[in-house]
């Protein structure tokens, strides 16, 4: 941060040369600078990629599922039958991603999928919620739509 404040134009002239630029802070998350050309460039590939992906998965399932496995171990414990489905959400949600530029939802996607493994990997817990639920045996009445105030 200093060198930043000191010789802000050094610093760009930098990065004009090099890769992204980390700025560390003393009390705080550090920062990276980066060329707008570059996270354009990082967008369109992963656009790219994204969409790749899609259209190969039917044919290249074995191979994508065994490299999702190696980088979330947790997905050994989906049962078969899951498997197809989360890699068909997986490259679906990738791919609108990209195009709105926003991993957010994937890594949601993630978070969901992880507690379902979560369920999968404890035969107990899997089992009691596969068990019919017994319920209250209270009906509820249906809510009446709201009046509009003018």
């Amino acid at each position: 941060m200093t060198e930043l404040l000191r010789d802000p134009k050094g610093v760009i002239r930098r990065l004009e040369k090099v890769s992204d630029i980390v700025i560390e802070r003393r009390d705080a998350a550090p920062l990276r600078l980066t060329l707008n050309s570059r996270v354009e460039e990082d967008r369109a590939g992963t656009a790219i990629l994204a969409r790749l992906l899609v259209k190969a998965l039917p044919d290249v399932t074995d191979v994508v599922w065994v490299s999702l496995a190696d980088a979330y171990p947790w997905l050994r414990f989906l049962p078969d039958r899951e498997r197809p489905v989360f890699l068909r959400q997986f490259a679906e949600t990738l791919e609108a991603c990209a195009a709105i530029d926003t991993n957010a939802p994937l890594a949601q996607l993630l978070h969901e999928w992880r507690a379902t493994a979560e369920v999968y990997s404890n035969p107990a817990l899997t089992a009691a919620l596969k068990r019919a639920s017994s319920g209250t045996n209270v009906k509820v009445q249906r809510p009446k739509p709201a009046r509009r105030q003018r």
